[in-house]
């Protein structure tokens, strides 16, 4: 799609009208999504959010068969500087997210963290449902990465940030 409209984010946004895209587990190889990047994937959604683990045990075999990192996978070595320049630079049109600290990301083969992790698909959900950044949502950065993750408090976290984002949820709430 970003090849074939060649126009700014703006208009392109406006005419596909693709709002908030989300990818998890994600099996694409990590230099091809690069490219994808470079031809202007991210004029395409009004904002882009890949969710990573480290222990996504599919797709450590999915990077041992075809021998590339996948997009979904933790980085094996420290990010490239160019990679996070990149990231925070638009961080309006891109996030990262680890779930690997989340509640309950981690069970099974790690690759099903979507269902397993209420922390996760309430993010998700609360992501969809109100437009809110990571950040808003209750998410923190390490200081030295581009990366959001989950802290120990992300429900309490979360919870402000819904009251606050429904004001009409807050004042029922209250009422009740």
């Amino acid at each position: 799609m970003a090849l074939m409209n060649h126009e700014h984010a703006e208009k392109i946004h406006t005419d596909l009208k693709i709002g908030h895209v989300i990818f998890m587990g994600s099996d694409i190889d990590r230099d091809v999504f690069g490219t994808y990047l470079t031809d202007g994937l991210l004029k395409v959604p009004q904002h882009l959010s890949i969710y990573i683990s480290e222990k996504d045990k599919a797709l450590s075999l999915s990077r041992f068969l075809t021998r590339r990192e996948r997009l979904g996978e933790m980085w094996s070595k420290q990010m490239d500087p160019a990679v996070a320049k990149y990231l925070y630079q638009n961080e309006a049109d891109i996030s990262i997210i680890n779930v690997t600290e989340a509640s309950a990301a981690t069970a099974g083969n790690g690759h099903g963290y979507f269902r397993r992790s209420p922390w996760v698909s309430s993010d998700i959900l609360i992501t969809l449902a109100y437009g809110l950044s990571p950040k808003e949502r209750g998410l923190v950065r390490r200081e030295s990465s581009p990366l959001w993750s989950f802290p120990a408090d992300y429900i309490k976290r979360l919870r402000a940030a819904i009251l606050k984002a429904s004001p009409d949820l807050k004042q029922a709430l209250e009422d009740n």
